[in-house]
């Protein structure tokens, strides 16, 4: 029984992968909305395992297992230069990225005391980069580096170890929480199935350093010293953060913060205990409940208050039938959150690949985007007949799959190009792995 649910997660990585997140993903729909749209998960998923199936059954040709198992590790005489273009690449890029930008929002956030400015700082970075170098920033995060890291742990290359310090620096620089994770999940997924420990530890710390930097930096009142309010008599009338914007009491007297002493080593570890805290908090709630919380603003919206948008949802299908593009995730956060967009905080409440199919055509929508997300792991499970490398390079967007529409996370989200060049640097059969991690399909 063991041997044969093995044999069908290495013959089947890609398909086993989605079916974990897709049941992580049904549960905190079916926990949030209390069954109202659950149907609809599990009509994405059955068209989705349907179209696997279908697939996997016409791409099992000969030909195509022929094809798939010819080795892709790109082996040439100028192999050297390629590597040190690619590595000055690697550090050079994002030098120009923020000089262009002419701003790092770490340091920004840094410097800034309002937890609504520090927020809106990740939403309009983007503003004054010319257009084509912020597409080569999504896929510089999305695939490049991603790629290149992954590509030199399995080479054992000496610059590893520079390059995740270096890219560890750039995502926090970044300050967005999943610019970490997107860039270092394929190569820690590679080194644990590859049993490296130690490398595997190491990833994994720069990684949960990252994300806890980039929520302390957001909302430093998390680790800092609470100081003392005062009215005008000098009475103590509670504690505020440092930097908080202190106003009047109900009975209309003057708030003075003071702080007239320095916060003892305690307070500051208490301070950094309790950001640590509210910031797990928040990334299981992340995790745990916005899953199921954005297919229930979307679904409410168009099943009750928006019309269907007919696939001008969609930005190249609104190019394509000549109407006007509507950014669905915007138009779902002014509804749900007009108080920050009066803040000046722009925001968007993103969800499902098969969510933003059915604003756009209903419930043929979901269907199209079962079949088009089981077609498209059926090619992948072609193209990448080593479990070990197929999950390194897909897991990533297959997570983002239940975040965001599927032409997205193949054009800027980078899946596309990730897998071109997965194809042309990487090898079917890693380095030292062992045979059960190679076994093709």
């Amino acid at each position: 029984m063991k041997s044969t649910v093995c044999g069908f997660i290495f013959r089947n990585p890609l398909i086993t992968l989605f079916s974990f997140g897709f049941i992580f993903h049904a549960v905190s729909v079916l926990y949030v909305t209390r069954a109202d749209y659950i149907s609809y998960t599990l009509m994405y998923g059955g068209f989705v395992m349907l179209a696997y199936v279908c697939s996997r059954a016409v791409l099992g040709s000969p030909v195509s297992r022929v094809l798939s198992r010819t080795t892709r590790y790109l082996d040439l005489p100028a192999k050297s230069w390629i590597n040190l273009l690619g590595d000055i690449f690697i550090f050079v890029f994002p030098v120009v990225y923020f000089g262009l930008a002419g701003r790092v929002p770490a340091y920004e956030m840094l410097v800034s005391t309002d937890y609504y400015v520090s927020s809106g700082l990740r939403h309009d970075f983007h503003d004054g980069i010319p257009t084509v170098m912020s597409y080569a920033g999504e896929y510089y995060i999305k695939a490049v580096a991603p790629l290149w890291l992954l590509y030199s742990s399995i080479n054992r290359r000496p610059v590893f170890w520079p390059l995740a310090v270096y890219l560890g620096l750039v995502a926090l620089a970044m300050i967005t929480k999943s610019v970490v994770v997107i860039i270092f999940l394929p190569t820690l997924v590679y080194q644990l199935f590859s049993k490296k420990w130690a490398p595997a530890a190491v990833s994994a710390l720069i990684v949960v350093g990252t994300v806890y930097g980039n929520i302390l930096l957001q909302d430093k009142s998390l680790s800092a010293p609470r100081t003392f309010q005062t009215n005008a008599q000098g009475e103590r009338i509670g504690t505020a953060a440092q930097g908080e914007r202190i106003g009047t009491t109900a009975q209309g007297e003057t708030i003075y913060p003071t702080n007239e002493r320095g916060a003892s080593l305690l307070e500051r570890v208490l301070g950094l205990s309790r950001g640590i805290y509210v910031a797990s908090d928040a990334i299981l709630t992340r995790l745990f409940y916005v899953h199921g919380l954005t297919v229930k603003f979307w679904m409410d919206s168009y099943t009750t208050d928006f019309p269907i948008e007919n696939g001008c949802g969609y930005r190249w299908y609104a190019s394509l039938a000549g109407c006007q593009f509507v950014y669905i995730p915007e138009k779902i956060s002014l509804k749900y959150f007009p108080d920050l967009h009066a803040r000046g905080v722009g925001g968007s409440v993103s969800s499902a690949n098969y969510v933003n199919a059915f604003a756009n055509f209903g419930v043929w929508g979901v269907i199209i985007a079962g079949l088009l997300t089981g077609l498209l792991l059926g090619l992948l499970t072609v193209a990448f007949p080593n479990p070990v490398i197929a999950i390194a390079v897909n897991a990533t967007s297959i997570a983002l799959t239940f975040e965001n529409t599927l032409s997205i996370l193949l054009n800027s989200g980078g899946w596309a190009l990730f897998v071109v060049l997965a194809v042309l640097f990487l090898p079917t059969t890693p380095p030292l792995a062992s045979k059960a991690t190679v076994r093709p399909s």
